[in-house]
């Protein structure tokens, strides 16, 4: 804090060691208002302590610091979120205690150290354990116990490590609460607070292994990295956390994290390619000027969760989201003004159920996941919630994203929509249909649309399609995301596309290519030359571009591809074929994590006939990669 600051600070401390802006009932679980008293005593010990502040070592300060402290200990304010408790105060003061020594006087010393800094303790998971760890080795340090400091240290770097609990997955996803993946939220915390220990721990006996440090270096090249575009992270990588900035907040962080990294290979800092996290129900494609993700859920992971009334209306955030980036500001702060039940990649009821989610109701499907060969990928997700089934598909594939939707299906009489996009509209909207070209403002509701094109990415619909379209400013409030928000209106100019499936649909099918980068002269003639889709069917979904074919197959089944061939699975799967002068690549994986081996027959032209074993334990679901040679 600047000095001035820090001045005011001391003017406004009342005689009890409170300030009168400060709200000491505040009972709010997430931002605590009442925690702002410890963190501007934090602010305070930091000048103090800091020799090149105008105010170190200053007298007045000292004294303010040590009247405020006094009153938190005294008070020994507490939150129903019991994070707070043992973490969220704890770390503030550990830190107030190691800037200041010798000027807090014993009495409150004693009490801060024997009583605060001990509820932390050592235990949990994850990135928790890594917090309460670093609050029990600084308490061991105030307290000169090598044998407190040396068992903590260990519990941090234990936290380093591939498991299949909470923590770093072996596809480098990061999950906590659960089989829930959480890269911005606790994930992001954990790589900051790990490279800071190294950092501390760094030349002394206690430093990380090679082997420690290989894995952090991975989590964030083959992780982190992938999930974070132009300085944001993704939106579904943020968790419940979707705040004011939050995105470029924490992508901020990542780039900070990435920076530590002394021997990071700058070119693998943007990776390229496709990524599918089995672990975690996610699919990345990475092109140079565009990124497209790809959030599932299924009967193993969890899409979402409300937490300390955080994510209000997040309840479909794990049902197929689907966003595409350029410059990674196409969704900044849009979310007070979302169409929460159309979010682009989703297919949902248009009824009234409540938005919170909860784990409850989520996907009861264990058919989701994703196949990759680095290059290009495709995912999967079999769909059951609410009554609504679906099976969706996305096709990865150069300057093209294929999405497939079949089997929607709903019990109940409501309107039934997928959406295709609801981000920031920038500049104007065009539609084509029947062959004419219009402009669109406001709400629309159209039949028979070819193409829409919007701030340089077009939509084709290879079937002309019925949908909604909105092109226009909304209102909304950020008390709508989360109760720690205020209510004052929020306003956003929104572009919304969505396929309209009609109510209580059966058997419905949507299809859409999406390019995210075209300029509007193109769209003819980028719309006459897509990947040709060979099915769209409850039971296959495929597409051919040049020599690649992408195929889902929800049951084992046979699929005939251009040039005569065709290809026969003997259990449901996802699978990629790219031809060859010399036979076939095979790329394949198993979405439900249960078979053991599949055998692949492809006939025709270079056919022949493979028997493939497929990953187990933490590893099932991830793609194998062969030759079947002629």
């Amino acid at each position: 804090m600047s000095a001035s600051s820090i001045r005011d600070s001391v003017k406004t401390l009342r005689a009890d060691g409170t300030w009168p802006d400060v709200d000491y009932r505040n009972r709010q679980r997430s931002s605590w208002k009442t925690a702002g008293h410890l963190y501007r005593v934090r602010a305070m010990a930091e000048a103090y302590a800091a020799q090149d502040h105008e105010l170190a070592g200053n007298r007045d300060l000292r004294d303010a610091i040590v009247r405020a402290f006094g009153h938190w200990l005294d008070k020994d304010y507490r939150n129903s979120n019991w994070w707070w408790n043992r973490i969220g105060v704890p770390k503030q003061v550990d830190r107030i205690l190691l800037l200041m020594g010798d000027a807090i006087p014993k009495k409150h010393f004693d009490k801060a150290v024997n009583v605060i800094l001990a509820r932390a303790g050592i235990g949990m998971t994850a990135q928790n354990k890594v917090w309460v760890a670093g609050i029990t080795l600084n308490r061991g340090v105030l307290l000169r116990d090598a044998d407190m400091v040396r068992k903590a240290r260990d519990a941090i770097v234990s936290e380093v490590h591939i498991t299949t609990k909470e923590g770093i997955q072996p596809d480098l996803s990061f999950h906590q609460h659960g089989p829930q993946q959480q890269f911005g939220n606790y994930g992001l915390s954990f790589i900051l607070n790990q490279l800071a220990w190294a950092s501390v721990f760094d030349r002394t006996p206690f430093a990380f292994d090679a082997k420690r440090r290989d894995i952090l270096r991975r989590y964030l090249l083959d992780g982190l990295a992938w999930v974070t575009w132009r300085g944001a992270l993704d939106i579904s990588s943020c968790g419940r956390q979707l705040g004011p900035g939050s995105p470029e907040s924490k992508g901020a962080a990542v780039l900070r994290a990435l920076g530590a990294i002394k021997d990071a290979d700058a070119s693998r800092t943007a990776p390229v390619g496709h990524r599918h996290f089995w672990r975690s129900d996610m699919s990345v494609y990475r092109q140079r000027s565009f990124c497209v993700t790809v959030k599932m859920s299924s009967s193993r992971v969890i899409g979402t969760e409300t937490c300390n009334s955080e994510n209000l209306r997040g309840y479909y955030l794990g049902d197929g989201a689907t966003y595409t980036y350029r410059d990674g500001r196409e969704y900044h702060d849009i979310f007070p003004v979302w169409n929460w039940r159309r979010l682009p990649g989703v297919t949902a009821p248009q009824g009234s159920r409540t938005l919170v989610p909860n784990r409850r109701t989520q996907n009861r499907q264990s058919f989701v996941g994703g196949v990759s060969d680095g290059t290009d990928g495709a995912a999967a997700m079999a769909y059951t919630r609410d009554g609504l089934t679906a099976h969706k598909a996305w096709f990865f594939c150069g300057s093209h994203v294929v999405c497939l939707g079949a089997g929607i299906s709903l019990k109940a009489t409501e309107q039934v929509l997928t959406g295709v996009e609801q981000r920031l509209r920038k500049g104007t909207v065009t539609v084509s249909a029947g062959q004419s070209l219009r402009t669109i403002e406001g709400e629309s509701r159209l039949d028979n649309v070819d193409w829409v094109h919007h701030d340089q990415t077009g939509y084709v619909f290879p079937a002309a399609a019925k949908v909604t379209l909105s092109s226009g400013r909304r209102k909304g409030s950020w008390r709508r995301i989360a109760s720690k928000y205020p209510t004052a209106p929020v306003s956003r100019d929104v572009f919304e596309l969505c396929i309209d499936h009609g109510k209580g649909p059966r058997d419905a099918s949507c299809a859409w290519v999406m390019i995210p980068v075209v300029k509007l002269a193109q769209m003819n003639a980028v719309a006459r030359r897509l990947p040709a889709i060979l099915s769209n069917t409850a039971a296959l979904q495929a597409i051919e571009t040049g020599a690649l074919i992408q195929a889902v197959f929800h049951e084992k089944g046979r699929l005939q591809f251009g040039g005569g061939g065709a290809v026969a699975v003997d259990a449901p799967c996802i699978l990629m074929l790219r031809r060859a002068q010399t036979g076939f690549q095979i790329s394949i994986a198993d979405p439900a994590q249960k078979a053991d081996k599949i055998i692949v027959t492809i006939s025709g032209p270079r056919g022949g006939r493979k028997s493939i074993a497929l990953p187990k334990g933490g590893h099932a679901g991830s793609t194998v990669t062969c030759r079947l040679a002629t």
